[in-house]
């Protein structure tokens, strides 16, 4: 529907102004793509939330602790394997650019088989220490150990057809596999459990939902395979910017999960259950800021390019960290008790007074967060030494102090506030003319280069 040339656009309702203002904005397709990742986002997170209380409810404090442990350990190895499917989508998306989709087939089908060894491999080395992990977690049998090896074969290669599918913009089948894993991942688990099987079935379930998604990630990428492939050529191109992403998508889920690990290993059975309770409700605040980062990546990357300034886009992302992290931060506060026993059950009570501190220590990371997908966005480099000397500083402080889930949060919350601090300032010298040019217009000062243009 068009407004005629005649009819003053300040003559209509206000209701029928913003819609026109705002038609042509909701029908770009981009804008829909954005919002569909996003709430397949939250969707993914909420289901894998709930796999924690649901295995809490089930099971004792001393199963749901080993089991937790675990998970928190595949969860901290597989992450880095995550910067696959940023390369695939790299890749595929200036294949398919120029319609070269023979070379696309070829690299999928090298990359595959390059990933598939190095699983391999890795899921060996993890079953040989199958031993030594077992005692490390206070585990009866190696069995346990040796089922989360097997998933490492499929997880080394399955990021690889999720990011052929973002490049050559598949969202609507992205979405769905992205989604399709925690959901497999929670009914199985859960399944497998109430079945009666224990902490075993837990992780044969993880592993056959991962095998299982990645089995339907073939379903679109089923007609380019079968096509004619030719050689890939050189990979070096998009190496150096993989060895970032993966490095600092390492360091960041290190931060998030190493505190649960070391906890299966420091604390006794029961604690380590009382703390993974209270690691997986603490980070709630560190899951649901997710989304803000993914919308500020992109305008980052844009503005960056067109050589503009992006300090205000991190700016905002940041205050919006603070407020949305404050709110979940105040429940956490005025009722941890009540949280808890609703997540998970009464037994877990007694770790609720710790809840608003870790709360802030996920708002803390929330805030690093950004500022790493900042420095992602525009390719810096000079980040690593900071995300793996914070990996190191709360290792560190854990083994130092252990003795209680008290004195891992210490270490959690000091390494998250120095982490934190040393982006801002890193941040701060990078964008530091902008900054400064800024607060001279608000201050009321006028910069020299405006004043030469005016005498101009």
């Amino acid at each position: 529907m068009r407004i005629e040339s005649s009819t003053p656009l300040k003559n209509l309702s206000i209701t029928r102004r913003l819609f026109y203002k705002y038609k042509s904005l909701l029908s770009d397709r981009y804008l829909r793509y954005n919002i569909l990742i996003l709430c397949t986002n939250i969707l993914g997170g909420a289901f894998s939330y709930l796999l924690h209380p649901s295995l809490a409810h089930i099971m004792t404090i001393q199963e749901y602790g080993q089991v937790a442990a675990l998970v928190a350990l595949s969860f901290v190895l597989i992450t880095p394997t995550q910067i696959f499917s940023n390369v695939a989508a790299k890749y595929a998306s200036t294949l398919s650019i120029n319609g070269d989709y023979a070379q696309l087939n070829g690299f999928i089908r090298r990359l595959t088989g390059i990933l598939l060894i190095v699983g391999v491999g890795v899921a060996a080395a993890f079953m040989l220490v199958s031993n030594y992990l077992a005692q490390f977690f206070h585990l009866d049998s190696t069995q346990d150990i040796i089922l989360l090896g097997t998933m490492f074969v499929v997880s080394f290669i399955s990021p690889l057809n999720l990011g052929v599918l973002l490049g050559l913009q598949r969202f609507g089948w992205f979405a769905t596999i992205t989604l399709l894993l925690p959901i497999l991942r929670l009914v199985l688990v859960v399944g497998f459990v109430l079945l009666g099987f224990g902490v075993n079935s837990a992780i044969l379930g993880i592993a056959i939902s991962t095998l299982l998604t990645y089995l339907v990630s073939f379903l679109p990428l089923w007609k380019l395979l079968r096509g004619p492939r030719t050689h890939s050529g050189p990979l070096k191109s998009v190496w150096s910017y993989a060895i970032l992403t993966a490095t600092v998508a390492g360091g960041s889920v290190t931060l998030s999960s190493i505190d649960t690990v070391l906890a299966g290993h420091f604390l006794n059975i029961h604690e380590t259950g009382l703390y993974a309770a209270l690691a997986t409700i603490g980070r709630t605040i560190w899951f649901i800021n997710g989304s803000i980062n993914t919308v500020m990546f992109p305008r980052v990357v844009r503005l960056h390019e067109q050589k503009k300034p992006h300090w205000h886009v991190v700016a905002q992302a940041m205050l919006g960290v603070v407020i949305l992290s404050a709110t979940i931060e105040m429940m956490f506060f005025l009722a941890p008790s009540l949280i808890t026993k609703i997540l998970f059950g009464q037994a877990f009570i007694a770790i609720s007074g710790l809840l608003p501190l870790y709360g802030f220590a996920m708002l803390l990371l929330s805030v690093s967060e950004v500022l790493l997908a900042f420095f992602l966005a525009i390719g810096n480099r000079t980040i690593i030494p900071i995300v793996l000397l914070a990996c190191l500083l709360q290792i560190a402080l854990i083994i130092w102090h252990h003795s209680s889930p008290t004195q891992l949060l210490e270490a959690v919350l000091i390494t998250n506030a120095v982490f934190m601090l040393a982006l801002i300032v890193k941040w701060g010298m990078t964008c530091y003319s902008d900054i400064l040019q800024k607060i001279a217009s608000l201050s009321g000062y006028k910069a020299l280069r405006p004043r030469r243009n005016k005498s101009e």
